[in-house]
């Protein structure tokens, strides 16, 4: 065992000594580098055993990349890259039984084990969202004993999403561009390729009825980049542009990929703070206000200005504010106060002519009447009030907001017109009677 266990540990010593291959570092570079990431994790003789077949897999195929690296054979370099895929194989299997050490260890209420599991992050770690609830929730639970400064972190972002989760669902989307996958997904915001002579230019192209902010994330290989906008940009309503020149650097085969997110609206959108909303139900109506501004159960963060009306079901809901009708959801019966229904919520979101938005939230099941493209007055109908999606009881969830990053969306105070005068801030408790 101890001849074993030195073996290994020479193993592990020359792959972190030995320089790394140049070709394909993107994909290669990750793959070498994650025996280092998986030693440090407690595991069992299983896993083990598979790193083992692992490191021995890598320690080969790094030596043969490095050969590759002095070849101009395009063979070779093909037959580097199979082998590669093969490598990502071992590497999925061994996160796969990661993964499932780390349920075992939530399922037999075993923290110290979880903690040993939970130390470090790397490519695909915790990306199922499904782990990745059960682990927090198992973490909140056993902080008091010891705080793991990963989860700690990843709670955090989790949070934030949490605060703005019913503009948020809505409004970012991501997603990833390989110029040589098969992908039968469309999407509304996408990349599309062109060579030239010189190499290869980029292209966005929004097909929404709104502008988004994009950031987008590049990696490439044996290309250099011209690029005509910063990481972050904006990208008006049904526009294409040209993001990128790529150039081809030396004979070695060239490749890139892209991660890009985007957020509904424009950061540069600017609030009409002088608007006077009118309230979303029929003139000459009231109801209760339940969670107004800065609310103790999910009205926090970038959501706290978000208002929640209790009414019944299938209550008749007004536009507060004219505008274009940009997104709608109606096909949900789901709701219930549980997370399990976040993405239930039916809805409408209208863009005002000052670039923001306003949100029409946990509408009934086909409880929309208006149409993507339309545009609709102040005053007009525009749905029957519900309680789908994350919700613990029927009312509508308002909100106007607008894009913040490429990530994040943030919600904006309002003003409203009513019986009783203007309303600055409503209050909960409170009803209010609409104009």
């Amino acid at each position: 065992m101890r001849i074993f266990l030195f073996v290994v540990f020479f193993v592990v010593i020359a792959l972190a000594k030995e320089p790394l291959p140049q070709t394909f570092a993107t994909m290669a570079t990750p793959l070498y580098e994650a025996s280092e990431h998986f030693e440090k994790i407690a595991k069992d003789e299983k896993f083990q055993k598979e790193l083992d077949s692992y490191k021995t897999f890598a320690t080969q195929l790094r030596h043969e990349g490095l050969r590759v690296d002095t070849t101009e054979d395009k063979k070779q370099k093909f037959a580097y890259l199979k082998e590669l895929r093969k490598l990502q194989k071992k590497y999925d299997y061994l996160l796969y039984l990661l993964h499932n050490n780390i349920y075992d260890a939530i399922t037999r209420n075993d923290y110290e084990r979880f903690a040993n599991l939970i130390r470090y992050r790397f490519d695909g770690f915790l990306e199922q969202s499904a782990l990745l609830e059960k682990a927090l929730s198992f973490y909140n639970k056993h902080k008091h004993t010891q705080k793991i400064a990963l989860l700690e972190s990843m709670q955090q972002k989790e949070q934030l999403i949490e605060e703005s989760f019913e503009e948020l669902q809505q409004a970012m989307e991501e997603a990833e561009y390989h110029p040589d996958a098969k992908t039968t997904k469309k999407r509304s915001v996408y990349i599309s390729s062109k060579a030239t002579q010189r190499g290869i230019d980029v292209y966005f192209t929004n097909n929404n009825l709104y502008d988004v902010t994009l950031n987008v994330s590049s990696r490439y290989n044996n290309i250099k980049e011209s690029r005509y906008f910063p990481k972050e940009f904006v990208l008006k309503a049904k526009q294409t542009r040209k993001f990128a020149h790529l150039s081809f650097v030396g004979n070695d085969i060239p490749s890139y990929s892209y991660r890009y997110r985007w957020v509904m609206g424009s950061v540069d959108a600017q609030h009409n703070d002088n608007y006077l909303y009118r309230f979303p139900y029929k003139s000459g109506s009231a109801y209760r206000i339940s969670q107004g501004y800065n609310g103790t159960q999910t009205h926090k963060g970038r959501s706290r200005y978000a208002i929640d009306f209790v009414m019944p079901r299938g209550t008749k809901i007004y536009a507060a504010r004219g505008g274009v009708v940009v997104k709608t959801k109606s096909d949900s019966n789901q709701g219930g106060f549980d997370k399990k229904y976040r993405s239930d919520g039916n809805y409408v979101t209208i863009m005002h002519d000052d670039g923001t938005f306003a949100t029409y939230y946990h509408l009934k099941q086909n409880g929309v009447l208006v149409n993507v493209g339309t545009k609709v007055a102040e005053g007009e109908a525009i749905g029957y009030s519900g309680t789908t999606g994350y919700s613990s009881g029927p009312h509508l969830h308002f909100a106007v907001f607008k894009a913040q990053s490429a990530t994040y969306t943030q919600t904006l105070p309002t003003r409203f017109k009513s019986a009783q005068g203007i309303i600055k801030e409503p209050k909960k408790g409170q009803a209010y009677k609409a104009q």
